[in-house]
């Protein structure tokens, strides 16, 4: 009774005297924090001033309003794909793994100019050649969507097995007659895949150039008019070039490329199968055709490497990141072909439906599509932030390919002018062992070579952009000297582009015949009647001016073939004559995107800071000096 008398009195003197409860009941209130604490965070009063502190325990951290672990820390509800789950902040977040100018499509960051919208799905394509683009399935016959791994794998592990089929029974006899009889059979099947492959660069050896300086609008470039430091050139000599062709008869410029049934289904889908090198594309006389057609299936590393492992003229001698040591990889060969997880074949990068193959190099300029290493890492693949921040600057392939040829080696430098003389080494073969594989230094068909193992790749600014030497190109005046090479391939991109990066390459060099008068790199002909192959002197009858003059000739066969010189003309002779040739030096930059390596064996910070030596140099990238040092004053484009 008295506490509640006491309690009216002290409110009507409330503002007169200061009465409180507090003070008449001689108890006092703890102190509190004057801003109210977060989540995982307590009032510490046992200072002057009550304040805030974290009350987690060490190794956890503020998740979801609890203090909890990081192991168990996630985002609810789960990322999508191609997202990533942040726990950076108080609250886990999803957050985009696609960099800038790629979304998600199918599981994977790719390009963001999808006309599809980034709305097709596992295993579709988006189809863009019938009016408004439209997802369809990309999964061929034989083959079903693994909706896990994103790919199109054979149904119950295996291809469909065409060896029952009577239409394969044959007897097909190994001729080009029995090639297209395989070939009619397959497009009753498959009639739609015959259609597509006629529009593809694989069978046309032309096709878009969106990135070639010059023809960035045609279709027109490719394999049948690039002249390259290799082979040189295939006209004149299709009949021996298309052995790596997928089809049957590719012999001159007459072939017919509309002709669905010389399509040679067997090239790419049967591993029963081999062509003939010297018959324009027509199988092996010993190929039991009815075993190589029943046997048909998804192409693999092997059947792709019957053409791309010996591209240039043998084994790893072109690209010199794919020879055939990785048909059956280990590892520490490639990561990606030599998986113990799931080994990549060569269609599960390249292939994007309709036959077409994406990728895309310096020497080989044609794009059916793009492919890039961030379409299935993401921009950002790093737990590093410094590590990312490189990757704006630094391709992929720059620091997981630290070497090339690393299995076996390849050619680096290719001179012709010695070719034709039988009395060097054995009956013109001098052999010598590179990288503990034997390999002709010296060839009488096609004359010096250096290999290297192991090699160590140049650099330089890459986005995509090339320039490139066709047969009906000249070469810039003052070119073809050993210090001034002719440039068949090379970059366009400098440090001033901000879409490139600094990207690893072979750069092959070679020697090889001019025309001195249109600066123009002649196509030789080198095989069948005619050619520099046929006539070449046996040892005891070798003249060197015999095989001067027996250039003259197959230049003057090949140049006519190739549209660089009129029918009625002809070479006179080296660097003397109305019609003068000679030799020049010549160079060509060819990516390297395969051999990638394992993650341990990367290069490392001082592979490239603090150094300037070998292949690696800050100046010739467009820096004043290392950027680690003073990135405002060496140059840095991220500062």
């Amino acid at each position: 009774m008295y506490r509640a008398l006491l309690s009216v009195a002290c409110a009507l003197l409330i503002g007169l005297t200061g009465c409180s409860d507090d003070e008449n009941d001689n108890t006092t209130k703890p102190p509190t924090c004057a801003t109210p604490c977060k989540a995982c965070q307590t009032c510490d009063t046992s200072g002057a001033t009550p304040v805030c502190v974290d009350n987690c325990a060490a190794g956890t951290s503020c998740q979801n309003n609890k203090c909890a672990a990081p192991a168990v820390v996630k985002c609810s509800p789960a990322c999508k794909a191609c997202e990533m789950c942040d726990t950076s902040g108080t609250t886990p977040v999803c957050k985009s793994m696609c960099s800038t100018g790629t979304s998600c499509v199918s599981g994977a960051c790719v390009k963001a100019s999808d006309p599809c919208g980034g709305k097709c799905v596992a295993c579709q394509r988006c189809d863009t050649n019938h009016g408004t683009p439209y997802c369809v399935d990309s999964c061929k016959d034989g083959l079903t969507c693994d909706t896990t791994a994103k790919v199109c794998k054979p149904v119950g592990g295996k291809s469909f097995d065409h060896s029952s089929l009577a239409e394969l029974k044959g007897p097909f006899t190994a001729d080009a007659a029995g090639g297209k009889a395989v070939t009619t059979a397959c497009l009753k099947c498959h009639p739609q895949a015959g259609e597509d492959m006629l529009k593809t660069a694989h069978w046309k050896w032309v096709g878009p150039t969106p990135n070639l300086k010059g023809s960035e609008t045609k279709t027109t470039v490719g394999k049948n008019n690039l002249v390259n430091n290799f082979c040189v050139a295939i006209a004149s000599n299709e009949a021996r070039c298309s052995q790596c062709h997928a089809g049957y008869g590719y012999k001159d410029s007459k072939f017919d490329f509309t002709d669905k049934t010389a399509i040679d289904c067997l090239a790419c889908h049967s591993t029963k199968y081999s062509k003939d090198k010297k018959t324009a594309g027509a199988p092996a006389a010993t190929v039991d055709m009815a075993a190589a057609a029943q046997s048909v299936g998804a192409p693999t590393r092997s059947t792709c490497g019957r053409c791309h492992f010996s591209a240039g003229g043998g084994d790893n001698v072109k690209k010199g990141d794919l020879g055939s040591a990785m048909a059956t990889p280990a590892a520490a060969a490639d990561v990606h072909m030599g998986s113990a997880k799931g080994a990549f074949v060569c269609a599960d990068c390249h292939a994007t439906g309709g036959h077409k193959m994406l990728g895309q190099g310096v020497h080989l300029p044609v794009s059916e599509g793009r492919v890039d290493c961030v379409d299935c890492h993401g921009g950002a693949p790093h737990k590093s932030a410094s590590m990312n921040n490189h990757a704006l600057d630094v391709a992929c392939q720059t620091c997981h390919i630290p070497a090339f040829s690393r299995q076996q080696p390849t050619k680096m430098d290719w001179d012709w002018s010695t070719a034709g003389n039988k009395t060097i080494g054995t009956d013109g073969v001098k052999k010598v062992t590179v990288g503990g594989k034997s390999v002709d230094e010296y060839n009488f068909m096609k004359g010096t070579f250096k290999w290297q193992a192991d090699v160590q790749p140049a650099f330089g600014w890459y986005d995509g952009r090339v320039e490139r030497l066709t047969l009906s190109d000249s070469y810039t005046t003052g070119e073809g000297t050993k210090t001034k090479p002719i440039q068949l391939a090379k970059l366009v991109a400098t440090k001033a582009d901000k879409a490139a990066k600094i990207f690893p390459f072979k750069v092959m060099k070679g020697k090889q015949p001019v025309d001195t008068t249109t600066r123009k790199v002649l196509a030789p002909k080198l095989f069948g009647k005619g050619g520099f192959w046929a006539s070449i002197p046996a040892a005891s009858a070798y003249k060197a001016q015999d095989v001067e003059d027996l250039w003259t000739t197959s230049l003057t066969a090949g140049a006519i073939a190739a549209g660089q010189i009129k029918s009625t003309e002809k070479f006179s002779g080296r660097a003397t004559g109305s019609k003068p040739w000679d030799w020049a030096y010549t160079s060509m930059y060819m990516t390297i995107n395969h051999e990638v390596a394992p993650k341990a064996k990367a290069l490392s910070c001082s592979s490239c800071h603090g150094t300037s030596t070998g292949n690696w140099s800050w100046t010739a990238l467009g820096y004043t000096c290392d950027p680690m040092n003073d990135p405002a004053k060496c140059g840095s484009r991220n500062k």
